[in-house]
């Protein structure tokens, strides 16, 4: 994966104000106190970086590894079981797990992993898993696990940077429409095109919204990079 490179902020525009700036620092402080050393093993082994990830559970859960959405988005990172194993199985046929990943998988899922996941062929496969037939291996339960949460989100970001590297750099505000939106949104990504304030100005508001959240002015990269 390319090196990360997200000057900040990359609009004027923001979605928090500039009082809300130590309030969202000293969250972001929290949640890392919490869950620091997850995030810290997730992004070694991912290479997206810790504050980024840190913002993503900021904005998907304030901190909270027990939130489930109305939509059945579970954890920290707010992450849908089918969503979850499909992201596992895009990692695996992609060529992208580390044997680091690999590890943690395999601990957390067992045979799930290594005998469900690592032997599907394409997304939506369905294979033969003790006496029957399944294309799905992550469950809301393997979701309500930090660490898991954490690194299937990041492994998902991970996948999404590689897609949206352009030349040096990342255009990070399409990783975060992806995001939020789901993976094939906007033809898997190819319908995203101009600068970030034209982007923007055609998303849907949660979409436009969460960009601003984590990129905009006051935004969560801004904060932790420029709030002293």
């Amino acid at each position: 994966m390319a090196e990360l490179n997200v000057p900040v902020p990359v609009t004027s525009q923001g979605f928090y104000t500039d009082s809300q700036r130590s309030a969202i620092k000293s969250k972001m402080d929290d949640i890392y106190a919490k869950y620091g050393r997850q995030i810290d093993t997730v992004a070694g082994l991912t290479k997206v970086p810790k504050d980024v990830i840190t913002s993503f559970i900021f904005i998907e859960s304030t901190g909270n590894p027990n939130a489930v959405s109305s939509a059945g988005a579970v954890g920290l990172m707010q992450l849908i079981p089918q969503s979850a194993s499909d992201i596992l199985v895009m990692e695996n046929r992609k060529g992208r797990f580390s044997d680091g990943e690999k590890q943690i998988l395999t601990e957390k899922l067992g045979t799930r992993f290594t005998n469900g996941i690592l032997k599907m062929r394409y997304l939506g496969d369905v294979i033969s898993y003790n006496g029957q037939y399944l294309s799905t291996f992550v469950n809301k339960q393997d979701l309500l696990d930090p660490l898991t949460n954490i690194l299937i989100g990041a492994i998902y970001l991970g996948l999404l940077i590689d897609e949206h590297t352009e030349g040096s750099s990342v255009r990070f505000d399409k990783v975060v429409i992806r995001y939020n939106k789901g993976y094939f949104s906007d033809g898997a990504g190819r319908g995203l095109v101009g600068d970030i304030n034209s982007m923007i100005l055609y998303q849907p508001t949660e979409s436009k919204n969460y960009v601003l959240k984590l990129l905009g002015k006051n935004g969560t990269l801004d904060t932790v990079t420029n709030l002293a």
